[in-house]
């Protein structure tokens, strides 16, 4: 199931995303997120996709953010946090398929 981030990841808009990662991560599959409208990113909108990883995992799925469906202003800030391969890691299904 591919989801939609919003194109803010802020504390201003943070409860929303993590409402929707939560709801998606309800649906029992495993999440591939599309990120390449994010515009604006901080340290909370990190946060959140980082727990909602986490989350998928403790419930035996995976959520991976592919770096080909990441934007610029994302690329950069997972950079800068040094978050780049917590987030942009393959499912193992899909390395050894």
């Amino acid at each position: 199931m591919v989801l939609v981030v919003p194109d803010k990841l802020t504390v201003a808009t943070v409860v929303q995303a993590k409402t929707s990662l939560m709801v998606a991560l309800e649906s029992g599959e495993n999440l591939e997120m599309d990120a390449r409208g994010v515009s604006e990113v901080d340290v909370a909108g990190l946060q959140v996709l980082l727990a909602a990883k986490r989350e998928a995992e403790a419930r035996g799925h995976t959520l991976s953010l592919p770096a080909s469906s990441c934007s610029e202003p994302l690329v950069q800030a997972l950079a800068l946090a040094g978050l780049t391969d917590a987030l942009n890691q393959q499912s193992p299904e899909i390395a050894h398929g």
